[in-house]
Parts: structure tokens; C-alpha cells; sequence
């Protein structure tokens, strides 16, 4: 049971979930019926999800991060992943808020770069160390680098749980990562998960889930 999937947990549990240890897993004891059905969020559940009242639905191609969650899709956020590149802006001396602004930076230095006669090499992958639990003294530094060819090797996604990267351009939707295909969306990852009392006939709990909120 990983991070992620404890939050998925408590979002459409209809009991609830108590701590649970990595490798551990809870099963119930008699069926829940399960209904999923589209998802049209009013105002009022945007509201309460940016106020952390609705948890994120772990949908393939979507994060669960909510530093990447929050990046523009133009960041092309990676959760839990650290790419390597030659620094150009170490972050031991470079701290941002959050990764949202660790991609600005980026953008705002690339576009510096370009600018130079002769060009310069300018910003093409960003890091940003985002666990408070973590980074300890390292939150929320932000590396800027420069890959001459991002998407060239391996690109080992979701092995380091500090950081949350970034980069200039989309990976190839063949690439071997995975990352390349479309994000899910808002209006393609929107559910709302209904519990139901068998002996009842009746909704005993509904809950919005999306992976965009």
C-alpha cells in the first residue's frame, strides 16, 4: 500500500481506513456494491476539493501529487521523479514555493537564454524538492538544467519520492517511461463513486473523485 493508494483509500472508503503499514492490505468481509458514474463537479465541490475536502482518484496518466497537480500542463510535471541534466542554477541556492514556480523559473531562465547573442543553453529540466517530511533542509530548492537530449535514455519515473521534475518539451508517446501519452483531464477523469446499503435498496454514501481537482 503505497502513499498513493492510501489516498484513494480513505477518499472511497465507506469505513474508516486506520494506519496501514506498507505491504498490508484491508478487505472487507461481504461485498459493496460499487456504482461509477460521470462526474459533473458543481462550484461548490471545486471549492471544497482546493480546500482539500475531495481527495484525488488515482487514474492511469494522472498524478496523485499534488505539487505536479498543481503545475501547468505546459511543466509536463513528473511526481516522485528526479531526471539528471547539467546544472545550470543549483538549488541549494535557488528555492521556490512550490513546483508551480520552480516551472516559471525555468520557463522565465530558458527564455533569458534565448535571448543572448550567441543563445545560450537555457533551461530544459526543472527539480523541485517537495516532501516536507523529506527534504528536510533541501525543501523547496529548485534546480534548473539543461539535457541535450531529454528523452534520449531511461527515465526512471516515480522512484524518488522528494522530488517532482519537470522539463520544456513532452516525451514521445513511444517513449519507454510511459509519460508521453495524453494527461487524464479534468472532464476525463471525473467520477463519483456510489456506495450502496444491499438490504436497504438505498445511497448510503456518494463521493466525487477526480484526478484534476
Amino acid at each position: 500500500a503505497d502513499e498513493a493508494s492510501l489516498l484513494v483509500a480513505e477518499a472511497v472508503s465507506a469505513l474508516p481506513v486506520p494506519p496501514t503499514t506498507p505491504g498490508q492490505m484491508h478487505t472487507l468481509s461481504s461485498p459493496l456494491p460499487l456504482a461509477v458514474r460521470p462526474w459533473a463537479p458543481s462550484d461548490a465541490e471545486v471549492a471544497a476539493a482546493a480546500a482539500g475536502g475531495v481527495r484525488i482518484l488515482k487514474v492511469k496518466g494522472a498524478s496523485v501529487d499534488l505539487a505536479a497537480a498543481a503545475c501547468a500542463p505546459h511543466c509536463y510535471a513528473l511526481a516522485h521523479t528526479e531526471m539528471h541534466g547539467s546544472p545550470l542554477v543549483w538549488g541549494a541556492n535557488h528555492r521556490t514555493p512550490d513546483a508551480s514556480a520552480c516551472c516559471a523559473a525555468c520557463t522565465e531562465h530558458r527564455r533569458l537564454a534565448s535571448e543572448r547573442s550567441p543563445p545560450g543553453k537555457g533551461c530544459n529540466v526543472w527539480v523541485f524538492c517537495n516532501s516536507q517530511k523529506l527534504c528536510l533542509k533541501q525543501q523547496g530548492e529548485c534546480w534548473l538544467k539543461h539535457h541535450n537530449d531529454i528523452w534520449a535514455s531511461e527515465v526512471s519515473v516515480g522512484t524518488s519520492p522528494r522530488w517532482t521534475t519537470g522539463t520544456a518539451v513532452r516525451a514521445p508517446a513511444n517513449h519507454s517511461s510511459g509519460v508521453g501519452g495524453e494527461p487524464a483531464t479534468r472532464n476525463s477523469a471525473q467520477l463519483r463513486l456510489s456506495v450502496l446499503d444491499v438490504s436497504a435498496g438505498t445511497l448510503t454514501r456518494e463521493r466525487g473523485l477526480s484526478s484534476g481537482l
